[in-house]
């Protein structure tokens, strides 16, 4: 887990059980913006090593047990054409592992927008420029059976062959100020949604390959479903997740609103066990039944005071929830 503590940003290796510090590693210097101070990226557990990013752009891989560093890579320096310092609101791209490969949004635009790297040693395999700033992180979808990265990017959404960088298709979906936080969802085996805050909204689209190349069809857009800076889950073909303030469920192949709920702020939702775990803004944490005939509480607690952005983390009975300085865990079994 990534905090700012003592003038750093680290990255702490805490005992999941008691919460116990094992290990702690300094990523950057802290990082201090408007809208929150960094980290902002999740890091990223391979088998025994750990790919963690600070808000300056410097990647590390780093043994998990004890913290010791395998290597770094400064993304910034590394891949942007314009060497003038991190994104405005610092780097949030977490890395994506596919077999020896680590995939990671890149740099301000005119640099990569998207990168691929051998994770054992940080050397470059290719870079993606065809899009603007991103603080999404790439996701890897099988479309009808073709894997491909997926990445929410500053003029929308692009499919990227994970092998060569090559763009297998692209979606332009452009908001106020080319802010495309929230990776895109695939919700049916050829398709994928995208949304966004800034009053955008969300669309599906559907991907088919013909002759060789992939063809991009929309199938619905609308404004009812503005995911700002968390996704959305998807069961049973229905989305639940933040539109803006209100949490909503749609539909998810027609776009239709079931129900909405105004209690949570800007909060963030994740599942389990056909149960929606929803923590508000304000560190409240509800229960609430994943179902799309109406808005049906189960309980609810404050979990936490003070701003909550950062998702819930649900392992072996566990609830993690946190905020800017503090970490507090809970058993839900």
């Amino acid at each position: 887990i990534t905090f700012s503590h003592d003038g750093k940003e680290k990255l702490f290796c805490l005992n999941a059980g008691s919460g116990d510090e094992i290990w702690q590693f300094a990523l950057n210097d802290h990082f201090d913006e408007q809208f929150g101070d960094g980290p902002r990226a999740t890091p990223t557990i391979d088998g025994e090593t750990v790919y963690a990013i600070g808000s300056y752009g410097i990647l590390y891989s780093l043994n998990a047990k004890n913290g010791q560093k395998n290597w770094e890579l400064n993304i910034h320096q590394t891949f942007s054409d314009e060497q003038n310092g991190p994104y405005n609101r610092g780097y949030a791209s977490s890395p994506l592992i596919l077999g020896d490969t680590l995939f990671i949004c890149g740099s301000i635009p005119p640099g990569k927008t998207v990168v691929a790297l051998n994770k054992h040693t940080g050397k470059t395999i290719w870079t993606y420029q065809n899009g603007t700033t991103s603080y999404s992180s790439p996701m890897l979808m099988h479309i009808s059976g073709h894997p491909q990265i997926v990445s929410s990017i500053g003029y929308g959404m692009a499919g990227i062959d994970p092998k060569t960088g090559a763009e297998l298709w692209k979606y332009r979906w452009e908001t106020s100020y080319e802010l495309n936080i929230v990776p895109p969802l695939q919700v049916a085996p050829d398709k994928v949604m995208i949304s966004s805050g800034y009053d955008k909204g969300a669309a599906l689209v559907q991907l088919q390959q013909k002759n060789g190349s992939w063809e991009v069809n929309e199938l619905w857009t609308n404004r009812l479903f503005r995911n700002h800076f968390n996704g959305s889950v998807l069961l049973d073909g229905f989305l639940y997740g933040f539109d803006n303030k209100n949490l909503k469920c749609i539909n998810a192949l027609t776009g239709e609103e079931q129900w909405a709920n105004r209690d949570f702020g800007k909060g963030s939702v994740i599942l389990a066990d056909y149960k929606l775990y929803v923590q508000g803004e304000n560190g409240q944490i509800a229960l609430v039944k994943a179902t799309p005939t109406g808005y049906t509480e189960l309980g609810r607690h404050t979990a936490l005071t003070g701003r909550c952005w950062t998702i819930p983390a649900l392992a072996n009975g566990k609830l993690y929830v946190r905020n800017m300085s503090e970490l507090v865990c809970y058993d839900v079994k």
